[in-house]
Order: structure tokens, then C-alpha cells, then sequence
């Protein structure tokens, strides 16, 4: 009894306001998916830097590790935000398709370059953007027996390319991703590039370029003022990545005839200006400004 006549009222306050926050935390931590525990406010991201310097390990590799510890959903905190990988193809082809995972953390350099839509778009955005992405490309024969024509296509202009090189040593990872995104590139382009053509080159670095820890600036905002050199590295690849984009979307607009559409954007631009004629402010079908 004396013990408890000392305890004066600021200290029940603290003692009272601990629990509380613990049984919230706690509480809040039942429903999720299994992961490590972290630091209070910091979260894992200890973790994963001391982890880094020790192992060398990048830090997509030590969630490959997680993965293999707590299974293909993993559930850390990095900070103060909680973040849910998804660490299988299955898994993310089911999260796709689940209306409850349509919100998603809206990246701090998107604000940054004023980006919106396709994956970068959350909520009703998402949905509207992901439904017209999804139908247009099957328009165009992705994912039907009919594309199989423009791979081929793409197969025989790699073989050419390796056969001139007449049996000297090469990098086929680099071949390889130029014919996958030229594949790509004849549905939403409109048109295959050469291997040689500087801005299929380009293209190629900024997709293949960024630095491995650009996720750190997607997550939080003050990953800028930790790596301010690597920050603008970044942030002037996507700069020029969008240059790109606009220069094709520009070249669009100058021959495109409405509702003749012969690739994606093409497409996009006739959604667009359908929505402006119908006074559908509310659609996300925006252009890159």
C-alpha cells in the first residue's frame, strides 16, 4: 500500500497510456500476414541496413530470405508504415484480383514529377486504369494464340542478330531484354525498334539503369536527404524516361486518325477524348504533363 500511495498521477498517466499502445499494437498485428518482429517506430529497417552492411546482401535479396522463413506473404514494418510483400507469382496475380488491395502507397517522387495512372494509380483510379489497360492489350492479341506472330517475328530478328556476331563472346542478357521489350513496344508503340536505334538504346538504360536502392525513395520521403546524389540520379532517369514517352505520345498525336488505332496509345488517346466529350471529370484517363 505504501508503494502504490507513492505512484503520483503522472506516472499512472505514462504506465496506462504504455499499455494501451501496446495492446493496440498488438491487437493491430493478429490479422496480418507472418513476419519478423521490429523496432518500436523504426521498425525492420534497422534490420535491413545492419543486415546489408554485415552481408552485402541487397535488401530485396534478405526478403527472398524472409520469404523462405515466414512463407510467400511477409508482413514487416519499415518505419512507421506497415508493408505486405507479396513474394510469388500466384500471390500477386491473386492480389491483383482482390478488391480489398486496390489502395496502394502512393510513392513520394510521383507527387514529386506529378505521375498518375497505370500501376502507379490507387483506388478507383487503379481499377479504371487496370480494366482499360487489361482490355486494350487483349484487342491487341496479348495473351491470345494470334500474338504468338509477334514473338516469332521478334524470335527471328534476335537469331539474326546473334548469328552476325559470327561466334564472338556477348552479353545474352542484353539481347534477350532488347527483344522482350521490342515485343512489348509493337503493341503500345505501335512499332519494333532495331537493336542499333539510339533511342530504343535509350529506352533500354533508363528501364535497366536506375539504382538498386530506388525503392527506398518510393517508400519514404526523406530517403532524398540520406543518398541526395543517388536521389537525383534517379529522379533525372525517370525525368528523361517520361521525355521519352512524351516525345512518342506527341509523334502520336501528329498522324493519328480518331478511332483508326494501331497501338495502345493510340487507343488511350481516343479514351481520353471520348471522356472529355462526355464531361467525365471523374476519369483518370489523364496524359503525362
Amino acid at each position: 500500500m505504501v508503494f502504490l500511495a507513492n505512484i503520483d498521477t503522472p506516472t499512472v498517466f505514462i504506465c496506462i497510456t504504455a499499455f494501451l499502445l501496446l495492446y493496440w499494437w498488438l491487437h493491430s498485428l493478429k490479422d496480418l500476414p507472418p513476419g519478423p518482429w521490429g523496432w518500436p517506430l523504426l521498425g525492420y529497417l534497422p534490420n535491413l541496413i545492419i543486415s546489408a552492411y554485415r552481408t552485402g546482401l541487397a535488401p530485396a535479396q534478405q526478403l527472398n530470405i524472409l520469404a523462405k522463413q515466414y512463407g510467400p506473404v511477409v508482413s514487416i514494418k519499415i518505419g512507421w508504415k506497415l508493408v505486405v510483400f507479396l513474394n510469388t507469382f500466384k500471390c500477386v496475380k491473386e492480389g491483383f484480383n482482390n478488391p480489398r488491395l486496390n489502395d496502394k502507397l502512393v510513392p513520394p517522387m510521383r507527387k514529386e514529377l506529378g505521375l498518375d495512372g497505370g500501376f502507379l494509380s490507387s483506388g478507383n483510379s487503379w481499377k479504371e486504369q487496370r480494366r482499360f489497360a487489361l482490355t486494350t492489350l487483349r484487342s491487341f492479341g496479348v495473351g491470345k494464340r494470334n500474338f504468338e506472330t509477334n514473338i516469332s517475328q521478334e524470335v527471328r530478328c534476335l537469331a539474326n542478330k546473334i548469328s552476325s556476331l559470327e561466334g564472338k563472346a556477348f552479353d545474352p542478357g542484353h539481347l534477350t531484354n532488347n527483344a522482350a521489350s521490342n515485343v512489348i513496344c509493337s503493341v503500345v508503340f505501335g512499332k519494333r525498334f532495331e537493336y542499333s536505334d539510339p533511342s530504343f538504346k535509350r529506352l533500354m538504360e533508363l528501364l535497366l539503369g536506375n539504382p538498386k536502392n530506388i525503392g527506398l525513395y518510393q517508400v519514404f520521403s526523406f530517403g532524398k536527404y540520406l543518398q541526395p546524389s543517388a536521389y537525383s540520379a534517379v529522379k533525372r532517369t525517370m525525368n528523361s524516361g517520361l521525355e521519352f514517352i512524351r516525345d512518342i505520345v506527341n509523334d502520336h498525336k501528329n498522324v493519328h486518325v480518331e478511332n483508326e488505332p494501331n497501338d495502345f496509345i493510340d487507343v488511350y488517346l481516343d479514351e481520353k477524348k471520348k471522356n472529355h466529350k462526355l464531361n467525365r471529370d471523374s476519369s483518370s484517363m489523364t496524359e503525362i504533363s
